[in-house]
């Protein structure tokens, strides 16, 4: 066997290596690997398996370990990049989610939000460094389905320097009418991600960064904004639902769809949730616009079909 160590490089003549993922493991550098343990140990049952004087191995019983605490520097702090979350898929439904809801609440641990991903639901929370964690409920079991349920809703997104920032101006046209070229670009993503098929719901928001206030981010989802959107998709006869909120970096933004051509249609109410670690900065804006090619999945409260939508005013 080659020395992985050598410049020897294989014959790439054929077609490239591709790696086959057996299992997997999640490495932290954490500020006190004992309490650490001691966390992991007490809300998600984990095993020690191994130790050394900087490092101690543990384990969900199926392998030698799945993660490795690793004792950081004294001093370490907590940087904005790396590690966004490690994700672990529950044995169980959405009763079995609450009830580790309940235990997470039990032992004092922080949760930081509930997600409807649309194959399933995550609960996050937090180590006693920060780290991020999920339980994962899946919902949709089949990959094949769940591939073309994610593939069916879309959020483009943009982070925006707010001019208003930090002053009050009662005149705020500086946003609205430079948006329509905004609105032309969110159109242009939207079609190339919808690849064919058609947009059937939509909806959009705002989230201020804290220098701002939320008057600002209403003044990016104005009309002039949306009419361009309107038109790439092909048309809407229905006003498009909005909501927003002053906040930070990180904070959950629930994104409300409705049909676009008929608000009547019950089985087209959804939400789409996103979030990022980075933006809004105090002086930006994140503006969203959720698309969705369906209603929600199993809707059976009646009303308007989509396939029964007319069209004319917006409503039926």
């Amino acid at each position: 066997m080659t020395d992985l160590n050598t410049t020897y490089v294989p014959d790439q003549g054929g077609p490239l290596a591709k790696p086959v993922v057996l299992r997997t493991h999640l490495s932290l550098l954490v500020s006190d690997m004992e309490r650490s343990a001691a966390f992991f140990a007490d809300v998600l049952n984990m095993k020690i398996t191994a130790r050394g004087p900087q490092w101690i191995f543990m384990s969900f019983g199926r392998k030698h370990h799945d993660l490795a605490l690793i004792q950081a520097d004294e001093g370490a702090r907590q940087g904005t990049l790396g590690l966004q979350h490690y994700g672990l898929e529950i044995q169980g439904d959405l009763d079995e989610l609450r009830r580790l809801y309940a235990m997470l609440l039990t032992k004092g641990v922080e949760i930081v939000k509930i997600t409807d991903h649309k194959v399933g639901f995550g609960l996050y929370f937090l180590d006693p460094d920060g780290n991020r964690f999920e339980f994962f409920c899946e919902t949709v079991p089949d990959d094949d389905e769940g591939i073309r349920v994610l593939g069916k809703h879309n959020a483009p997104t943009a982070a925006i320097h707010n001019p208003y920032a930090g002053r009050f101006s009662q005149d705020l046209s500086d946003i609205v009418d430079g948006s329509d070229a905004l609105g032309k670009e969110f159109g242009r993503r939207i079609v190339a991600a919808l690849g064919g098929a058609r947009a059937q719901s939509y909806g959009k928001a705002c989230l201020v960064g804290t220098s701002g206030e939320y008057e600002h981010g209403n003044a990016f989802l104005t009309q002039t904004f949306a009419d361009p959107v309107r038109e790439a998709i092909g048309g809407g006869k229905a006003w498009v639902p909005s909501t927003g909120k002053v906040a930070g970096p990180g904070t959950s933004l629930d994104i409300p769809l409705a049909h676009k051509d008929a608000l009547y249609v019950r089985s087209n109410y959804d939400t789409v949730t996103v979030s990022f670690g980075d933006a809004p900065r105090p002086d930006e804006v994140l503006i969203a616009f959720a698309f969705a090619t369906r209603g929600r999945l199993h809707a059976r409260l009646g009303g308007i079909r989509a396939d029964e939508v007319v069209g004319a005013d917006g409503l039926h």
